[in-house]
């Protein structure tokens, strides 16, 4: 059987991640309108709430309650990333960007692990089976293998000037 404290910090930890992550994706859409990086901003949000309720599922069958004081962290971090990746304080828009797609690429990293470590430990409890974790591996690798091309555009025009 699984040590359900340690699971539920470790879950919530996640949880209020993914949060911060659709908060953030949703600004960057919003600033990158009608551009390449704005779409891929449309295409992460739609898939980053789908893995949300993936985990917000998970913890629920696993009856996890969700930790209030890990989502006003979470809430307090991304109002704090606000002013951190406003081109105001990086003085560029590109740098904005590379900020902002590094936060998110780490972010899914994160997630990708945490498929890992789930599928790992399927056989300690009957209410992880069913789940498909390769298709959540997979979902997560796909998503940091399109944003990585915007990370590095982004980082040559910060910090070069070239596309």
């Amino acid at each position: 059987m699984l040590s359900t404290d340690a699971l539920s910090a470790y879950l919530n930890d996640h949880h209020a991640g993914s949060t911060g992550a659709i908060d953030l994706i949703d600004k960057a859409r919003k600033q990158n309108d009608g551009t390449d990086f704005g779409r891929m901003m449309d295409e992460l949000y739609d898939e980053i709430e789908a893995d949300q309720q993936v985990l917000q599922d998970l913890m629920d069958k696993l009856d996890i309650q969700e930790s209030s004081v890990k989502m006003a962290g979470a809430w307090v971090a991304e109002k704090v990333s606000r002013l951190k990746f406003d081109e105001k304080m990086t003085g560029s828009a590109d740098l904005t960007r590379l900020l902002e797609a590094e936060a998110l690429s780490l972010g899914i990293e994160g997630k990708v692990s945490l498929w890992r470590l789930m599928r790992k430990i399927t056989d300690a409890d009957s209410r992880l089976a069913g789940m498909d974790w390769d298709e959540l591996i997979a979902r997560g690798e796909s998503q940091r293998e399109r944003l990585e091309p915007f990370r590095l555009q982004a980082g040559a025009a910060a910090f070069t000037g070239a596309d």
